[in-house]
């Protein structure tokens, strides 16, 4: 079994997701506001921030379901991202999605009324874009 930390967050995305190839395979990433309990010095809510990253098909289809503002449900595996910038390298924690469920408003304005769940189910430990499947709660349907 993988040594990775799980993560379940709720929260709003901040901007619209954004779609970028790694090795031939389509990444949309995004980022989700998550309310705290901690205020600032002036009494506002520091929210923390989770950069999301979603794998394939998966990713694709549920790029076309949200955008800014949209609260979703997240869950993942917790990994340690290196990046350099300006020739400093630096680290950053990022949730790569096994499951997303918009809760709120989709994108064009419409609600989710079934709560879909956007996951990636796979066969044998694979991880074929075949195997995106969008959970409805009733039934299971491919894309």
């Amino acid at each position: 079994m993988p040594n990775n930390a799980h993560v379940a967050i709720v929260g709003n995305l901040i901007k619209d997701p954004v779609k970028t190839t790694y090795n031939n395979s389509p990444v949309v990433s995004f980022t989700v506001a998550v309310s705290t309990t901690m205020r600032s010095e002036d009494g506002q809510w520091l929210p923390n921030f989770y950069n999301v990253s979603v794998w394939g098909q998966t990713g694709e289809n549920l790029m076309e379901k949200i955008e800014k503002g949209t609260q979703v449900y997240v869950t993942g595996a917790l990994m340690l991202q290196k990046y350099e910038k300006n020739g400093v390298e630096g680290q950053s924690l990022q949730i790569r999605a096994s499951a997303v469920t918009p809760l709120s408003r989709l994108k064009g304005g419409q609600y989710n009324n079934n709560h879909g769940n956007y996951n990636r189910r796979s066969n044998n430990n694979n991880n074929n874009d075949e195997d995106a499947v969008m959970d409805t709660g009733d039934s299971v349907r491919p894309f």
